[in-house]
C-alpha cells in the first residue's frame, strides 16, 4: 500500500505542455489574419483561403478573404460551428496581384483555453506548495509518521486553493477549477487518513520501542 501511495505522489507534478504557435478557442470563431500587399498597396490584390481541420478535412474551400480598408490586413473568420476539434489546423492562403501570384500554408492550434499551455514550472508558488507537500507526505509514509502526512496534506489543500483563485499561468477556466477541486480533494483525503492514523496511535498510547 505504501509503495502505491508513493508512486501516486511522485506522479502528481510531472506536467509539461510547451508549444509555440497561433491558438484559437474550441467552439469559438477563429479569425485568421495576414498582411498581404503589392509593394505596400492592396490595389489589384485579392486573396483566397482554404482551411483544413486536424483530420485534413476541408472546412473552407477557397474562401474569399476580406481586406480592412486602408490597411494591408486581410482576414477570414472560420465560424464556431466548424471549430469542433482540438488539435492542429492548417490553412493555405493564395494571393493574386498584377505582379505576383503565390500560395503559402500556415497552421493554428485549437484547445479549450484558446492559448498556449505552458509548464507548471511557471507557477512558482504552486510549485512550492506541491514540492513541500510531496516531501512531507513521502517522509511521513517512509517514517510511518502521520504528523508529517497531515502537514503535507495541508500544503496540497493550500495549493488547490491557490489554483482555484489564480488558475495556471494566469489562466482561469472550468478546467483549472476542476483541477483545483481535485487537488483540494486529494489533500483532504490525505489529511483525514493521516488524522485517523494519528488519533489511532494516540488511543493506544504505546511506545513503538516496547515489545
Amino acid at each position: 500500500m505504501h509503495k502505491l501511495f508513493l508512486f501516486f505522489l511522485l506522479t502528481l507534478f510531472f506536467s509539461n505542455l510547451v508549444v509555440a504557435t497561433e491558438y484559437h478557442t474550441l467552439f469559438e470563431p477563429a479569425d485568421l489574419r495576414l498582411s498581404i500587399s503589392n509593394n505596400g498597396t492592396v490595389t489589384g490584390v485579392s486573396a483566397n483561403i482554404t482551411v483544413r481541420d486536424p483530420d485534413k478535412i476541408v472546412l473552407v474551400p477557397f474562401g474569399v478573404m476580406s481586406n480592412t480598408v486602408g490597411t494591408t490586413d486581410w482576414n477570414y473568420t472560420v465560424p464556431a460551428s466548424q471549430i469542433t476539434k482540438t488539435g492542429q489546423y492548417e490553412y493555405t492562403v493564395c494571393s493574386y496581384s498584377p505582379v505576383e501570384n503565390r500560395c503559402d500554408t500556415f497552421e493554428f492550434k485549437v484547445n479549450p483555453a484558446g492559448r498556449e499551455q505552458t509548464s507548471i514550472l511557471e507557477n512558482p508558488l504552486l510549485l512550492v506548495f506541491g514540492i513541500i507537500g510531496t516531501l512531507f507526505l513521502v517522509f511521513g509514509v517512509w517514517q510511518g509518521n502521520s504528523i508529517f502526512g497531515f502537514i503535507g496534506a495541508i500544503m496540497f489543500i493550500l495549493g488547490g486553493v491557490y489554483t482555484m483563485i489564480y488558475g495556471f499561468n494566469g489562466e482561469q477556466s472550468l478546467y483549472t477549477q476542476g483541477i483545483a477541486m481535485t487537488i483540494i480533494g486529494t489533500g483532504f483525503i490525505f489529511m483525514f487518513l493521516s488524522a485517523y492514523e494519528w488519533l489511532g496511535w494516540g488511543s493506544y498510547g504505546g511506545d513503538e520501542d516496547e515489545d
